[in-house]
Order: structure tokens, then sequence, then C-alpha cells
């Protein structure tokens, strides 16, 4: 009996290491630092201030309400005088019917639209998940071509090559009252808000500037 838990636990335990070299991993959740720059979309200054919520999504299989992708943990950071922010590399252990899965990295400052436009592009490109996270992770301000939608939503959108500066966004300016509304939309899920005190801040001001109660 003994022989038979001892090999179990061996069995379980490297099962764990492998998936640890693993993309979607079982039991392991791992994704790297991410860092990056904001910047003004008309002014191209630096932006200081800016809430950055990084979104940590896993794949949970199963029946039920929690089958499916969500979300189950967010982390926070704010831009610096130089618009730069930087989130540490996360790694955790998940339910064994789950495995690993994409981040969303949100980026939110009263004033300014909720989408960001990478490099020299002037309005939200469509990007791969794991494009989105090799551009906030990888060598900060390396130049590297990458497929991307310049028209995405659009009827007949379709790829293409373009160069991309790595970590380098720019945020849109909300020029109206409506628009300023829609972006105060933004929001974590309720059980993530004691993990994001800057944004939740920051949307207090803005629900005071609009008058929401």
């Amino acid at each position: 009996m003994r022989h038979n838990i001892a090999t179990y636990a061996g069995l379980t335990l490297a099962m764990i290491l492998f998936s640890a070299t693993t993309s979607h991993a079982w039991l392991y959740f791992h994704k790297p630092a991410f860092k990056g720059q904001v910047f003004d979309a008309e002014t191209r200054q630096p932006l200081e201030g800016v809430a950055v919520e990084v979104v940590y999504y896993k794949r949970t299989f199963g029946l039920g309400p929690e089958s499916g992708t969500v979300p189950f943990d967010v982390r926070e950071a704010v831009t610096d005088k130089n618009g730069m922010f930087y989130v540490s590399a996360y790694t955790t252990v998940i339910s064994p019917n789950a495995i690993s899965s994409f981040v969303k990295i949100l980026f939110y400052k009263p004033g300014y639209g909720g989408d960001y436009y990478f490099g020299d592009f002037t309005s939200h490109v469509g990007m791969t998940g794991d494009d989105r996270e090799r551009f906030f992770s990888e060598d900060f301000r390396k130049e590297q071509n990458l497929l991307v939608d310049p028209n995405q939503g659009k009827v007949g959108s379709n790829t293409e090559w373009h160069k991309i500066v790595f970590g380098i966004i720019r945020l849109p300016r909300a020029k109206t009252r409506e628009e300023r509304w829609n972006e105060s939309s933004v929001d974590i899920y309720r059980e993530f808000r004691h993990k994001t005190p800057v944004l939740n801040k920051l949307l207090m001001e803005e629900y005071k500037y609009l008058g929401i109660k």
C-alpha cells in the first residue's frame, strides 16, 4: 500500500513538473512579468497615474456556472511620471480540472479611453492573446513584425504584418461627457475590487465628476 501511495505521489509530482514547461499547464499557472510605457495619444507625452489592471484567466472543465474560461485573480500597478509600469511574474497552483488561459491588461485614467493603440496606429487594432502577452513581457522597446488586424470589427478586415515597438502604447482621450460616461463602466469583477485600490479611487473621482451616485 505504501508503495502504491509513493508511486502515485511520484507520478503526480512528475506531471506537475512536466506541466510547468507547457503553455497550458495542469495544476500550474504561470505568466511572465509585464512592463510597458503609456503615452497620451495626442500630445505623445508620458501619462502618469494610469491604473493598470492585469486580469488572469483560467479555463475550467466540468458542469455548472464555474465551467468555461473565467477570471480568477487580478494584479494592479500604476504608471509613474514617465508613464512606466511593471507587474511582476505570477505563478500559482490551480484546480485539477482547470488549465491556464489568457490575461487581459486594462488601462484606466479619467478623461481617457479604455482601448489603447499599439505603435503608430491611430485606432485600436486586433492582436492575438499570445502576442499581447509577448508585447508586454518580452524585451522592452524591441521592434518586431507581428500580425495585427488594423480594422478590427469592420467588414473586410484582415490581418497584416506591421512593425510593432514592444511595450509602447498610447491612450486616446475621451473628449465628450458621453465618452467619459461610457469609459467609466470599466470595472473589475466585484470579488476582486479589494485588489484594485487605484482603480477604485479613480472611478470614484470620475463618478463624482459625472454626477453618478
